[in-house]
């Protein structure tokens, strides 16, 4: 069994050798050695039969709380007993010139990681007129008997989380002197 294969081979595992490595590793590792999504592994998995950990699975280990591995069941009949994996080749990394490759490597060292919080509080003005702006929206939608305003939805898990990266952004990018504002668009 190849467990890093190069680009152009592709690697070949049973039922039982997939099972024991997505118990041993988490999907996000398992999947970049293969050249894939997270998502293209668990499709394999779910074409074999192969049971992998749930979410939060990883966490609760990490957290030496007690986890249990879902047991390979008994292969059906009509399932595959094995898949090949065709790595797909790795996009092309366009290089940096080099002196924004300089400019890069210098903010990196005088920022370091920014925390992007769990949830958004006190938000940056920016975002806080965002916020805003929509809330009035949704109030007015409200007040309108004949349906005829806009009625704004309510944001998806993935806006919210845009918002906390662009409060951690902004609020990053003026503590390192920079100005950020809006244009009139």
């Amino acid at each position: 069994m190849n467990h890093q294969p190069e680009v152009s081979s592709p690697t070949t595992l049973t039922r039982d050798e997939l099972y024991k490595l997505v118990w041993e590793t988490p999907m996000s590792r398992l999947s970049e050695r293969f050249g894939l999504s997270d998502n293209g592994l668990a499709k394999i998995c779910r074409r074999l039969d192969v049971p992998y950990p749930p979410r939060g699975y990883w966490a609760k280990l990490a957290a030496g709380k007690k986890v249990k591995a879902t047991a390979l069941p008994k292969a059906k009949p009509g399932i595959p007993s094995s898949a090949t994996i065709h790595r797909k080749a790795p996009a092309k990394v366009e290089e940096l010139a080099p002196e924004l490759a300089a400019g890069l490597s210098v903010a990196m060292e005088t920022v370091g990681t920014i925390r992007v919080p769990e949830r958004l509080h006190k938000p940056h003005a920016i975002l806080a007129g965002w916020l805003a702006e929509h809330q009035r929206q949704v109030e007015l939608a409200k007040r309108d008997r004949w349906g005829s305003h806009y009625r704004p939805r309510d944001f998806t898990p993935m806006e919210r989380r845009r918002h906390r990266l662009l409060d951690a952004l902004f609020k990053e990018l003026e503590r390192q002197g920079a100005q950020v504002g809006e244009n009139d668009r």
